[in-house]
């Protein structure tokens, strides 16, 4: 059998000794500054400590055509940390009594085609709904899409779930919109309002709104996202005509998003009992084979920390990208908002370096690595068991095209090319890259997550 070898780099814990103010900035204004001149970020970076900034900067634009910088208070597509907030709303209802987890979702939205998904199953990325890219043969490209639209399609088209819901994981967009719809009906209140009363208000989170669904009808200038072409940044706009949310479509800036996360750990929103039930990982468990296990994501809908209370989520969207990654055990907060398409290798290792920052370390240098092209058809010539050092068994399968991953005997996660030679797996944010060896084309496996760089081989 072959061991796993390389170098294992766990993302260590650190001391209770405040770093000063003075040493951060220092520290962040080194790692940033070299990134943005070196054409690798565009954006804002807020970090804060017991719930007050130590360091906000931006930099690059905003909107190249309109010559607006990219600043701290810069709204900006969040993608998926929308889902942290839906999540939220959800659990505040479970409190108030107003809906339980295990209730059928048709019991508040008859409408929804499903009998047999809860609740609960919408944040835990278990209802086995479509993608969008399911409606693009059944919404014509000029129509404004909405949940309710979608939920029609499905009821017209007799769309079943991919697998019997709360049984396996599959990242999915419409379940966390439909969970705001069906927040929307039990509040009588619109999504936006929902969210203006009871999270962005009480927050002070005054840049934060939900998008219009046509871009045309924007107010003020819009924040855009781009992706690197030569020396220049070139248009990767997001797409017009979605009314859908819940699962994304709100704009935040860096600075409210500190808001967002370091409301966890010094007035949260939500009651002593809904953040206990909120941090708790669900199980899935497959009816046919027996195997699963605990989740990656909490109910609300951040990752499981490996490590203390250490709790972080990304979001992403054509050319933006967004993190937050807070400490609730040291109380800090680490927030960045991207709009140049951030390399995909670069991502996880950015958040790494930033929390060095915070904990008074010196970053790791942020270089691309070296890994083997993979094309979709190379999927099937990963297949196999690999050993990774303080990780464990790490198995890779595919079934038409699409690959699955699974830590030990735990949840299986789809995978999927992005990329620099990449697999993103959704679930447990992680990066997987995969180089040649002696014994044949994709035998190592490199591990890129916040809290783990490891390398193993293939033992079968």
């Amino acid at each position: 059998m072959v061991v796993a070898v390389g170098v294992v780099r766990l993302l260590p814990t650190c001391s209770h000794a405040q770093i000063p103010a003075h040493r951060i900035e220092e520290a962040a204004d080194s790692l940033l500054l070299a990134l943005h001149h070196r054409g690798l970020f565009n954006g804002a970076v807020v970090l804060g400590r017991d719930g007050e900034e130590v360091y906000a900067r931006g930099f690059g634009p905003a909107n190249v055509e309109a010559g607006v910088p990219f600043t701290p208070d810069t709204p900006a597509d969040g993608g998926s940390i929308a889902k942290t907030l839906t999540a939220a709303a959800v659990l505040m209802l479970e409190d108030e009594g107003r809906l339980r987890l295990d209730d059928p979702v048709q019991r508040h939205l008859p409408e929804y085609p499903h009998a047999t998904t809860r609740v609960g199953h919408l944040l835990t990325h278990a209802a086995g709904l479509p993608g969008y890219d399911f409606f693009d043969a059944h919404v014509p490209g000029d129509r404004i899409r909405t949940t309710r639209l979608f939920l029609d399609v499905l009821r017209e088209q007799r769309v079943a779930p991919a697998f019997e819901p709360g049984t396996r994981f599959r990242y999915d967009n419409l379940a966390f919109d439909v969970a705001a719809l069906l927040v929307e009906r039990l509040t009588g209140s619109a999504w936006d309002a929902f969210l203006r009363e009871r999270v962005f208000g009480p927050l002070g989170m005054e840049a934060t709104f939900l998008r219009p669904a046509r871009l045309a009808e924007w107010p003020g200038v819009r924040t855009m996202s781009y992706r690197p072409v030569g020396d220049s940044l070139a248009l990767f706009d997001v797409w017009d005509n979605e009314g859908f949310y819940g699962g994304s479509n709100l704009y935040f800036s860096a600075r409210d998003l500190h808001r967002w996360s370091r409301s966890f750990y010094t007035r949260p929103v939500l009651s002593k009992a809904a953040l206990a039930l909120g941090t708790e990982p669900p199980v899935l468990r497959d009816p046919d084979t027996g195997e699963g296990g605990r989740s990656g994501l909490t109910l609300l809908s951040w990752y499981y920390p490996q490590q203390g209370r250490r709790y972080h989520y990304p979001g992403s969207i054509q050319g933006f990208w967004s993190y937050v990654y807070r400490d609730e055990d040291r109380r800090y907060t680490v927030v960045y908002m991207s709009n140049n398409d951030l390399p995909q290798w670069m991502r996880p290792l950015l958040t790494r370096a930033l929390i060095d920052v915070m904990e008074g370390r010196s970053p790791a240098p942020i270089h691309p690595p070296a890994y083997a092209d993979l094309d979709p058809e190379d999927i099937d010539a990963l297949v196999g068991t690999y050993a990774v050092e303080a990780l464990g068994t790490v198995t890779l399968e595919a079934r038409n095209g699409q690959a699955s991953v699974q830590v030990a005997s735990g949840v299986a996660y789809p995978a999927y090319p992005v990329g620099h030679g990449l697999l993103y797996v959704p679930g447990l944010d992680v990066w997987m890259g995969f180089r040649d060896t002696p014994a044949g084309p994709f035998r190592r496996l490199t591990w890129l997550s916040v809290f783990l760089v490891a390398e193993g081989e293939r033992t079968r």
